[in-house]
């Protein structure tokens, strides 16, 4: 056997066909590529659903009272048509004393002549001035009063208020007037004042047209 020494490349020198490389000359492997990040936190739970609508009769339990019931009041609360005839009987005599006075001292009045044929002389400037003081007081007592606190001096004296149904407080002046002209509705053949005897709410014509109800009025 002949001893020969294998050839060994020069450096640049491409290694000849089947030669490896010595051990330890391959470049190392590369590193591993990083880890996937980690899955993200769970989504948080979904808020809780909101409550099933309640169907039918609204649920009043837990509502504050003020003042009086709007509805479902017993036809026992509100005034009864007795002492409301008395309220618009005191009511009427507070205007009715001034036109009185101005009647006696100066009204109209009927004159004879000589032929008999009868005549009415009109009222002279006294008349008219306590006319005018009656329909002041009138003002004062149903539209003002009353608008404000819910008492005409009449519903004083019995113990009752005119309120709106609606918020069972006075109505105020401009509404307390509206009411007071649709009492013009209640005169006809009198069925509007009379309609509170069997009104289950004891309500006028102009109770309902307005939107009022009498009830007493709680003491203090």
């Amino acid at each position: 056997m002949s001893d020969q020494t294998p050839e060994v490349p020069t450096p640049g020198e491409m290694p000849p066909p089947g030669a490896m490389p010595p051990p330890g000359s391959m470049p190392p492997p590369p590193p591993p590529a990083a880890a996937y990040p980690p899955p993200p936190a769970a989504y948080p739970p979904p808020p809780p659903a909101f409550p099933a609508a309640q169907y039918g009769a609204p649920q009043y339990g837990n509502m504050p009272s003020v003042g009086f019931p709007t509805m479902g009041m017993p036809s026992s609360a509100y005034t009864n048509w007795g002492l409301r005839v008395v309220s618009y009987l005191v009511d009427g005599v507070v205007s009715g004393v001034f036109f009185g006075i101005g009647s006696v001292i100066d009204g109209p009045r009927a004159v004879i002549a000589p032929s008999g044929m009868v005549s009415t002389t009109g009222g002279g400037v006294i008349y008219w001035l306590f006319w005018l003081i009656g329909v002041a007081v009138t003002i004062w007592n149903i539209v003002l009063r009353q608008g404000k606190t819910g008492q005409s001096i009449g519903k004083q004296v019995v113990g009752t208020q005119c309120l709106k149904e609606s918020t069972m407080a006075p109505l105020g002046a401009g509404m307390q007037f509206a009411r007071l002209l649709a009492h013009i509705l209640d005169g006809f053949c009198l069925i509007g004042y009379l309609w509170p005897i069997w009104d289950a709410k004891r309500q006028t014509f102009a109770d309902k047209i307005v939107g009022t109800v009498v009830v007493a009025k709680p003491k203090s």
